[in-house]
């Protein structure tokens, strides 16, 4: 069974563990930024397990929120 795609329009930030999946998501909260849990592709072996999926149009905005508040994330690509 292989992972499931990332639907068209939305992007994946992945992240070593659950404690930065969750407070990257907070982050984005509080940035009104829609965003949604989703299990990282099996083949990210550095993955928690955990990815954000959002928007293409925020990815900039919340590499740079991430990047002020210390989060550790990848994208695949």
């Amino acid at each position: 069974m292989s992972a499931p795609s990332t639907p068209a329009g939305t992007s994946l930030f992945l992240f070593e563990n659950s404690h930065q999946a969750l407070w990257a998501e907070a982050v984005a909260q509080e940035r009104n930024i829609r965003v949604e849990v989703v299990p990282a592709p099996t083949s990210k072996v550095a993955s928690c397990g955990l990815a954000l999926q959002v928007p293409v149009a925020d990815v900039t905005v919340l590499e740079s929120a991430f990047q002020d508040e210390g989060i550790a994330f990848q994208r695949p690509g």
